[in-house]
């Protein structure tokens, strides 16, 4: 009895461990966008996947955000990539930043970057979602 209660206890810790887990992330976030004396704001949120980027057309540029895949101990990195509509070869600018999965102790990851006169800011909070 012992040995299939302590099997049992075994195989449910396994299936505990996080990488067993199916871990999906929403992203709460602002993004300021300011050129020309212009200012271009965007609130949402959405579920989000590590390493696949999300773009957002402004007129004139595109920002591209990117999250690593956060560790063991909420740790990921947000990488942002501006780019310019008429000429998408090669990123104009590129910010990383480095953040925490939200939690008690966690608030959200604030981001500013400016290249010739477009300035990219905002925050984000990562939240993850167990299912």
């Amino acid at each position: 009895m012992k040995t299939a209660t302590l099997a049992f206890l075994l195989t449910a810790l396994l299936y505990a461990l996080p990488g067993n887990c199916a871990t999906h992330f929403r992203a709460h976030y602002q993004l300021n966008v300011e050129y020309g004396g212009e200012n271009k704001t965007v609130t949402f949120a959405q579920e989000v996947q590590p390493d696949v980027p999300a773009k957002y057309v402004f007129r004139k540029y595109i920002v591209l955000f990117n999250i690593s895949p956060p560790d063991s101990a909420g740790a990921y990195v947000l990488t942002i990539l501006l780019d310019s509509v008429a000429s998408q070869k090669n990123s104009m600018a590129k910010g990383v930043f480095n953040g925490r999965v939200s939690g008690p102790e966690e608030g959200p990851l604030e981001f500013s970057m400016d290249h010739d006169g477009v300035k990219v800011s905002g925050a984000m909070s990562l939240a993850a979602i167990e299912r």
